[in-house]
C-alpha cells in the first residue's frame, strides 16, 4: 500500500486487493461520496463471492463498523483523496492492520464514507480455514489491536492463516 501509494499519480487514490472486483460503475461511486467536503475517504459495501450461512450479513456489517468505528476493511476498497493521504503522513508502515491505521489518521482530516456500490471480495480465506475459525482470529485480532498489542505480534497470528 505504501509504494503504491508513492507511485500514484491522481488525486484519489484507491487501494484494492487483488481478489477484490470492483463494479462497473464504482469509480463513479467513490466520486459522488468525495463530492462531500467532509468524507476525507472511505469504501465500499461488500460482499463474498462464495457466502457460506455465516458470512450473508456481510455487506450490513459494513454499515456498523463505519458508523460506530470509523473504519472500513481493506477488502472494502479503501479511497482516500491524495492531499489528505499526505497530510496524513501517508500509508502507516505496519506489518498488520494498517487500514484500521490509516482510517484513524484520516479521521483527523473529515469522516470515512461508505460508496454507493457494492464491491466483490473473495472468500477463499474462509473456505481454506474454515469460516468461524477465519471470524474468531479476526475478531481476536481487532480485540487485540484495540487493546494496544503490537501490530508485529498480531501479524505472527495472522500469519497462521492459508492464504490459498
Amino acid at each position: 500500500m505504501h509504494h503504491g501509494a508513492a507511485v500514484a499519480t491522481g488525486d484519489v487514490i484507491l487501494f484494492l486487493h487483488a481478489d477484490t472486483q470492483l463494479p462497473a460503475f464504482g469509480i463513479e461511486s467513490m466520486l459522488r461520496c468525495l463530492k462531500d467536503n467532509h468524507v476525507a475517504g472511505g469504501g465500499f459495501w461488500k460482499q463474498f463471492n462464495q457466502a457460506h450461512w455465516l458470512m450473508i450479513g456481510s455487506k450490513f456489517r459494513c454499515l456498523p463498523r463505519v458508523l460506530f468505528g470509523g473504519y472500513v476493511f481493506g477488502d472494502q476498497g479503501i479511497f482516500v483523496r491524495r492531499d489528505i493521504l499526505q497530510q496524513s503522513g501517508g500509508v502507516p508502515k505496519v506489518p498488520l492492520m494498517e487500514e484500521f491505521e490509516l482510517c484513524k489518521a484520516l479521521r483527523y482530516h473529515g469522516r470515512i464514507a461508505l460508496a454507493d456500490s457494492t464491491i466483490i471480495t473473495s472468500s477463499r480465506r474462509f473456505f481454506a480455514n474454515g469460516v468461524m475459525k477465519t471470524y474468531l482470529l479476526m475478531g481476536r485480532l481487532i480485540l487485540l489491536y484495540r487493546l494496544g498489542y503490537s501490530t508485529e505480534s498480531l501479524a505472527k497470528a495472522y500469519s497462521k492463516l492459508k492464504s490459498r
